[in-house]
């Protein structure tokens, strides 16, 4: 087994997903596509809150090539991420190299959002190389790549206090000058002050604090998506990494620590504190899914092949030989398939039912000149991409059907703190097509085309 093995193995796997399967695994995937996509016409998006800048940025060009575009840089943004954890940990030996590859790249989430186009993917490369930086003593570069990633995850703003806490740490540590520290913690906020400037500046420094004031993040009134137990995505762990590599992360997290390098592993604990709060204060405003945890995909896998190689050592103690590497490979890269094929069927109900949708709009004629068309769900301009038509279609909710022009069609997903059918739905609205959708553990939720009749 070489690096090379492992990173064809990737790349044929992860072609198959994108080749076989063509819905996104979210409507986020969408989003962020249209949104650099249209950037390279509309500059202003790059800026956009929604579309992240750090995504928007690397994918603008990608994204000219549509969604399969934007599906294969991904790709590569999780291959070059797997190959900067094996940089990081060729001085623990080959094996550990190999694994943290495999670890990260074959890391459930990591390796279903690799053929997406979500921001998580961006992030994780951003860890990646800092932790690749650090672990070299390229701390400036590490801390420009931390704050790449703030422009690429909004939670990874307050992570920047662990980046923070390593670089000030190690500056005693290694006798640094004070003039560099400062220097390197100027650099961690250097993408984020940039891009509140730039967004500042859009409203002519009316609002100076421009990101504070559009935080789409946390939302203290939000019930939109719930909350529960703090220890919840604890206990979810094994799913989320995978069996292997989070067993092995939890011994390396220690063995790591204990030998001073302790940043991937504070990383990973400080990542679970905060997602856990967020939780359990109900304060997300854009999901709390367990996604958001291919994000650190990185950082697990270090901790991983540092697991590994204190396992090897134990076992040598008791005069055994060390585990083949090819048994926790193959163990991750069946689980990573496995959890494909059985989350990759949970969106496919949603992204259906928009088609059948899109399928009655333009049975009623729309979209087109004479009948816009209206959604709160980016599926149909992706649906209709190529299609003259789809300039015809508007981002808006059923409200806004209220004060549209006669014919227009709304296509709304209603989810499952909205009622399906809303009792004040004025009668110059007609429900045309209603469709429900089910979800194991999870109240329905509907897709339902309205038409603005009179």
């Amino acid at each position: 087994m070489t690096l090379a093995r492992l990173a064809l193995v990737y790349a044929i796997a992860v072609t198959a997903c994108i080749a076989l399967l063509p819905c996104p695994y979210h409507d986020d995937d969408v989003a962020h596509y249209l949104i650099a996509r249209d950037a390279l016409h509309e500059p202003a998006l790059l800026l956009n809150i929604w579309g992240r800048p750090g995504f928007t940025v690397l994918h603008v060009l990608p994204a000219q090539l549509g969604f399969v575009g934007s599906r294969a840089f991904s790709a590569l943004l999780t291959l070059a991420a797997g190959l900067a954890c094996a940089a990081a940990c060729r001085r623990f030996g080959p094996r550990a190299s190999m694994f943290a590859f495999a670890a990260c790249v074959f890391q459930p989430y990591a390796f279903h959002l690799a053929d997406g186009a979500l921001t998580e993917t961006v992030f994780a490369l951003s860890l990646a190389l800092a932790i690749l930086a650090f672990e070299r003593g390229r701390i400036g570069l590490g801390a420009l790549a931390m704050s790449w990633g703030a422009i690429s995850r909004l939670e990874a703003i307050p992570m920047l206090v662990v980046a923070a806490a390593w670089i000030v740490v190690t500056a005693r540590r290694d006798a640094r000058s004070w003039r560099s520290t400062l220097v390197s913690l100027a650099l961690l906020g250097a993408f984020p002050f940039l891009w509140n400037l730039g967004c500042a500046a859009r409203t002519g420094f009316s609002q100076p604090f421009a990101l504070l004031t559009d935080n789409v993040f946390i939302n203290a009134e939000n019930s939109a998506y719930g909350s529960g137990s703090p220890f919840r995505y604890i206990g979810l762990c094994w799913e989320i990494h995978g069996p292997v590599i989070a067993a092995l992360a939890i011994v390396g997290c220690i063995a790591l620590w204990r030998r001073g390098a302790w940043f991937a592993p504070a990383y990973v604990a400080a990542f679970y504190v905060l997602q856990s709060v967020l939780w359990g204060g109900g304060f997300f405003r854009t999901g709390g899914y367990h996604r958001f945890f291919a994000s650190i995909a990185p950082a697990v896998a270090v901790a991983a092949a540092a697991g590994l190689v204190a396992f090897d050592a134990w076992r040598r103690s008791r005069g055994s030989r060390p585990i083949r590497l090819a048994w926790p490979i193959a163990v991750s890269v069946v689980w990573a398939a496995a959890h494909v094929a059985t989350y990759h069927t949970l969106s496919d109900p949603h992204y259906r039912a928009v088609e059948a949708a899109v399928g009655v709009a333009r049975d009623l004629g729309a979209p087109s000149p004479a009948r816009a068309l209206v959604s709160n769900s980016p599926y149909p301009e992706l649906l209709l991409e190529g299609d003259p038509a789809a300039t015809s279609i508007r981002t808006g909710h059923l409200e806004s059907l209220a004060t549209a022009p006669v014919g227009t069609i709304a296509l709304i997903t209603a989810w499952d703190n909205q009622p399906a059918i809303p009792t004040d739905t004025p009668a110059s609205i007609a429900i045309r097509e209603t469709t429900e959708i089910k979800r194991r553990g999870f109240a329905p939720y509907y897709v339902i085309v309205y038409e603005r009749t009179r």
